[in-house]
């Protein structure tokens, strides 16, 4: 039987990717750092760059689509840490907030891609997932 993973879950973890992209602190180390970025790199996390190079080569996006999608996926980050600023603790309405906002990049998305790209972005978010959490 084939485990699905949650929406949500892809969510939470685009948002770890959007948060880890942020500069180390000062008092970090240079080899702290790079250590630190080879782990969220090999934990399948990686930055949000590498992420978006790595979805524009999987699905073949032509010149005119990589520019949208960016805005796309640059929106919904802004839109989930937002969501996680706001939540203020509540669960349940962070992961309401968090289907909203997938429901509304996935049309976006439907909107900009062709149907093989779509099928292959799905797969994509799902194997995002898988690789977040261990290869589950």
């Amino acid at each position: 039987m084939k485990k699905t993973l949650s929406y949500p879950t892809f969510l939470l973890a685009l948002l770890c990717v959007a948060c880890s992209t942020t500069k180390p602190a000062a008092t970090t180390t240079p080899a702290a750092a790079s250590s630190a970025a080879q782990t969220r790199t090999s934990a399948g996390g990686g930055n949000r760059q590498e992420m978006l190079q790595e979805l524009a080569a999987e699905l073949k996006l032509t010149p005119e689509q990589q520019p949208q999608v960016t805005a796309i996926l640059r929106e919904q980050v802004g839109q989930l840490q937002a969501a996680r600023d706001n939540a203020g603790g509540d669960r349940q309405q962070m992961m309401s907030e968090l289907q909203r906002i997938g429901g509304a990049t996935d049309a976006k998305m439907k909107a900009v891609l062709t149907a093989e790209q779509y099928g292959k972005y799905e797969v994509f978010k799902q194997e995002r997932l898988r690789a977040r959490r261990g290869g589950q």
